[in-house]
């Protein structure tokens, strides 16, 4: 009579089972996911009141120095640059640890790493009408607010008198 070790044969259908990324455990439909989420580029809410346009860039677990904002002419560009910064992952293609790695100082045996915190840019295109100087922004609960004032409306209104 063969004994069969069950624990592991269990332990190790879960694992592949929780690894199976054709399952859609979070009610996404992966098919249809919105592009720029499939490529690690934080998704964003443009909003306009009365007084300013607002982008709200949904980016957890970054820090408020991490982001860089720059306006050339038209155009605004939120990029974050981590290859030289104190946040950069190193990628752990095997999904193993590494006994030397310094991110995993109790030396766990990874079997799934999904947290990325990669650089990233995204560039928005202002409308006319905005005051680009006066730009301010917040990073708070990994949430980056943007706050573009609109600029004060001057009366273009002129009667030209013909000569």
């Amino acid at each position: 009579m063969r004994h069969h070790n069950f624990y592991n044969k269990e332990a190790k259908m879960l694992q592949r089972f929780f690894n199976n990324d054709d399952i859609d455990w979070f009610g996404n439909n992966m098919f249809h996911a919105d592009r720029n989420r499939m490529y690690g580029v934080p998704p964003v809410n443009i909003s306009e009141s009365d007084k300013e346009f607002a982008i709200e860039m949904a980016a957890p677990g970054y820090d408020k120095k991490d982001f860089n904002v720059s306006v050339d002419k038209n155009l605004l560009t939120i990029s974050v640059d981590l290859e030289h910064g104190d946040n950069a992952n190193t990628e752990n293609t095997e999904g193993k640890a590494n006994a030397e790695d310094t991110e995993n100082p109790d030396n766990k045996q990874i079997y799934r790493q999904e947290f990325c915190f990669s650089s990233f840019s995204r560039s928005f295109t202002l409308p006319e009408g905005v005051d680009a100087q006066k730009i301010g922004g917040k990073y708070e609960n990994g949430i980056l607010t943007l706050s573009i004032p609109k600029a004060a409306v001057v009366n273009t209104k002129k009667s030209v008198e013909i000569k």
